[in-house]
């Protein structure tokens, strides 16, 4: 991969499931747009290299639930999160804590 690499889109390419390694090159990313596709499970390392990252896009996909500490354990200091029609059961009001903005099911945008 691309070490440099500070956006990443893989928007609407039927993408099923992420490898945990896939992003662990990629030190230096801080948006990845992964909506659109048809991701229903996010491993709980999968951001762990990824301290960068302040936007993820994960609309559009039939994610119901967010591994335990995805966050925390990921230290992704995250300032958007976009889960726009997609699955997930935990809505904007429990990460409302944790970013700047968040555009999801609850959210009203």
């Amino acid at each position: 991969m691309i070490p440099n690499l500070k956006y990443l889109l893989v928007v609407n390419n039927m993408v099923s499931y992420i490898s945990p390694n896939s992003f662990r090159s990629l030190t230096d990313l801080k948006y990845l747009d992964l909506s659109k596709n048809n991701i229903s499970i996010l491993d709980k390392s999968l951001l762990k290299d990824n301290i960068r990252l302040n936007i993820i896009k994960l609309g559009s996909n039939p994610i119901s639930n967010m591994p335990a500490g995805f966050f925390s354990i990921n230290k992704v200091k995250v300032q958007m999160l976009d889960t726009k029609n997609s699955s997930l059961k935990q809505s904007c009001s429990l990460f409302s804590q944790m970013y700047v903005s968040c555009q999801g099911r609850d959210s009203g945008s």
